[in-house]
């Protein structure tokens, strides 16, 4: 409804209106740069962490969390811009879903621990191998029923312990010993 609008405020917002016109998409970046491409074959797992704070859905909600395209997104996009001033491929976002991950949540707003081997795991792979470390998601909302959000807290919420975690666990690689003879 306020394409032209960025709405980094201290809260993360999936929402879609009953007639599916005006709806809200989170964007997540996660700096891993300091991991190292020698990790990509040692991660056992990677989770997701977000903490719902408010908004409601009746029936069954389905959320989708997929790779942002644009790797110079910054806080100032809008619906319409990827910076508040360069156009997005297509309005909203542009995002593959070739790697990503779906979640279902019913009745009452969920907290998400998102840990979906086929999922996060490969995000965060790609994310080490092809993008500098930098692993940028886009949450959308697909919901049943009448005007739908969930909403989180963002980074910007200082003070606040529901900030979106990105929580990743490898096995350390073995040091390998050459012996001269």
């Amino acid at each position: 409804a306020l394409p032209t609008t960025a709405d980094n405020t201290a809260s993360l917002e999936m929402s879609r209106n009953a007639a599916g016109t005006a709806k809200k998409r989170a964007l997540l970046e996660f700096d891993i740069s300091s991991l190292s491409a020698d990790l990509v074959e040692t991660i056992t797992d990677a989770t997701l962490t977000m903490n719902n704070t408010g908004g409601s859905y009746g029936g069954v909600a389905t959320f989708q969390f997929y790779r942002v395209t644009v790797t110079n997104w910054t806080e100032a996009a809008t619906w319409n811009t990827y910076d508040g001033g360069n156009a997005w491929g297509t309005p909203g976002g542009d995002y593959t879903t070739t790697l990503g991950m779906t979640v279902d949540g019913g009745g009452t707003p969920i907290d998400f621990s998102i840990g979906d081997p086929a999922g996060m795991d490969l995000l965060v792979t790609d994310a080490i191998d092809s993008r500098s470390g930098i692993l940028s998601l886009i949450g959308l909302l697909e919901a049943v029923g009448a005007a739908n959000s969930w909403i989180g807290d963002s980074s910007e919420a200082v003070s606040s312990s529901n900030r979106p975690t990105l929580t990743i666990n490898y096995l350390p690689c073995p040091v390998i010993e050459r012996i001269v003879r």
